[in-house]
């Protein structure tokens, strides 16, 4: 029973991860589960740490975090593929988990890219 327990959080967390930008309730993650919303959210804090919004945001910004560093997508085209309704609601989550606006990280990403390829040529 335990090891079920294990294999379906491992499924639910597997699927927030594929799914960034998927509407995630705590009723949806339950069904993954297969146990109640009340037993998940308990069951998945004392497993990650954190309760499952928590985690549903943390793995959101990470991919925003990923996305961020590729010029071509557009900051509310982040948004939109991880799951957040706004460029706004992006930039909100992002400062207050990273510490910088989104448009502030991507240019500090892109000067240490060109930093680093600029020393690469030099080698």
């Amino acid at each position: 029973r335990r090891s079920d327990q294990c294999g379906r959080l491992q499924q639910v967390i597997e699927f927030i991860r594929t799914n960034p930008e998927t509407e995630l309730s705590i009723v949806d993650l339950a069904r993954i589960a297969q146990t109640s919303p009340f037993h998940f959210a308990r069951q998945f804090k004392t497993s990650t740490g954190l309760t499952p919004h928590q985690y549903v945001l943390k793995t959101r910004i990470e991919r925003a975090r990923q996305l961020l560093t590729d010029p071509d997508f557009s900051i509310a085209a982040v948004a939109q593929a991880c799951g957040f309704a706004t460029q706004a609601h992006l930039t909100t989550v992002f400062r207050r988990h990273v510490g910088a606006t989104p448009g502030t990280y991507r240019r500090i990403c892109s000067s240490r890219f060109r930093s680093f390829a600029h020393d690469s040529a030099k080698s």
